[in-house]
């Protein structure tokens, strides 16, 4: 090989690989949400995307949906059962079915639809007759058969969407 094709050679491979560090070399851009942005604590304990593109955000004190813009807060409001039982927000998970699940610390599960924003109380029962039966949850999942696996502090409760219990 001739001196002036080798110099070339290296010459291309100084290039390409300046290059190919230059284009690896963008960096990753945050944005940091706060309750000055309106959501409702800056204590965040789960967060989930539904199909819709929404992003909701557990937190101590309810539920915000963000759509990349601005928030929307969902809570617990005494002496309304259309509400989240409780306000500390422990995970929230969209199912197959556009329902959001959402556990909570101490009082039990909620489901909201996610068209309406109607939220159903799912009944706590300590026997366990088909009723969810434990005061927190803590994990949420769907399996491929449409069955909602619940985490919680009894343990595990499976959810069968055909029969409601």
């Amino acid at each position: 090989m001739k001196p002036d094709q080798l110099h070339l050679r290296y010459f291309f491979c100084l290039v390409f690989l300046w290059c190919s560090t230059q284009s690896y070399a963008q960096s990753a851009r945050f944005k940091q949400l706060t309750v000055d942005d309106g959501l409702l604590q800056n204590s965040v304990g789960s967060i989930n995307q539904d199909k819709a593109g929404y992003i909701w955000i557990a937190t101590g004190a309810g539920i915000n949906m963000y759509d990349g813009y601005d928030f929307k807060s969902f809570r617990h409001k005494p002496n309304d059962p259309g509400s989240l039982s409780a306000n500390e927000i422990t995970f929230v998970f969209p199912d197959s079915k556009n329902n959001l699940w959402i556990g909570t610390r101490y009082n039990g599960v909620n489901r909201m639809d996610l068209k309406t924003h109607k939220i159903t109380r799912l009944k706590s029962d300590e026997k366990g007759n088909g009723n969810y039966n434990a005061a927190g949850a803590f994990c949420i999942l769907e399996d491929k058969n449409g069955f909602i696996y619940i985490g919680g502090n009894n343990g595990l409760n499976i959810y069968n969407p055909s029969t409601k219990k």
